[in-house]
């Protein structure tokens, strides 16, 4: 027994977990992912000092494409908003130019001039077959963009626009929405980050509320009675100033003047003459 308690115990030790590299933990805070975790090919792979040393580039390169992807979609909503702009004045002119065909086989017929009122029956129907031939080319084209676009639309996201109806009713406010959801999807995945449509929902909820207060935080803004700034005189009622447009035409005025399309007064004076405002 003696002799037992002379021989030491050994004692199990655990192996020490390898250490990270300052480096190696520097750059994975950055978004940097080890081999274990990469899934392209092994050319492309860059070591964590690499990726530090080019993240600035890559900073660069990321800020300039959210930058091109930004300018992309407020030239498609700029040419939306001027393709709906033109469609509306088209309408009104081709109303106008019925009506004045109307009222002169009118005056023709009784004037008792047969041959006049024949020569303008032709041109309303030559007016109508035009106007038909349009609308059903216009009908073909929308529908071939929606079997281009073909989205797929979840009930949640369904669930979402129906309670927030601006996303729908406000041009600029969609396409804002859009981006930040498309910005905040990507940087999530760049992260490594897995996120829900719930969470996408809430960041852009944030995002709007922040960039539009005004939509969100004036209960009084429609109340009737409540004073512009049209009425700070003190007169009854709001006079109207040539200058002032509804919120919807108003952001329309915004892009079209970013975008070189017309200037804010043009606009303004084409929407006087087709009786919009």
């Amino acid at each position: 027994m003696a002799e037992e308690n002379l021989v030491p115990k050994v004692e199990d030790k655990q192996p020490e977990a390898p250490k990270v590299p300052d480096i190696e933990v520097k750059a994975i805070a950055m978004g940097w992912r080890g081999k274990e975790q990469w899934t392209g090919s092994d050319e492309e792979f860059i070591d964590a000092a690499e990726f530090v040393r080019r993240k600035p580039l890559f900073d660069k390169i990321e800020s300039q494409k959210n930058f091109y992807d930004r300018k992309i979609r407020d030239v498609e909503t700029t040419l939306n908003q001027l393709a709906q702009h033109h469609a509306k004045v088209k309408e009104v002119e081709y109303n106008r130019a019925l009506t004045d065909l109307r009222h002169a086989k009118r005056e023709a017929i009784k004037e008792g001039d047969a041959v006049a009122a024949l020569a303008l029956t032709d041109q309303m129907e030559s007016l109508y077959a035009d106007r038909n031939a349009e609308i059903q080319q216009q009908q073909i084209e929308a529908q071939q963009l929606a079997a281009a676009q073909s989205p797929q639309v979840s009930a949640e996201f369904l669930s979402w626009v129906k309670g927030n109806e601006w996303y729908v009713k406000d041009a600029d406010m969609n396409a804002f929405a859009d981006g930040a959801a498309a910005a905040f999807v990507r940087h999530s995945k760049n992260a490594g980050s897995i996120i829900t449509e719930q969470d996408v929902f809430n960041h852009v909820a944030e995002k709007v509320r922040k960039a539009y207060p005004e939509k969100f935080d004036n209960p009084n803004r429609d109340r009737p009675g409540n004073v512009t700034s049209g009425d700070r005189g003190g007169k009854a009622g709001s006079v109207k100033s040539s200058k002032t447009l509804p919120a919807e035409y108003e952001a329309i005025a915004r892009n079209f003047e970013r975008d070189g399309v017309m200037k804010r007064d043009e606009y303004i004076k084409q929407l006087e003459e087709i009786g919009v405002i």
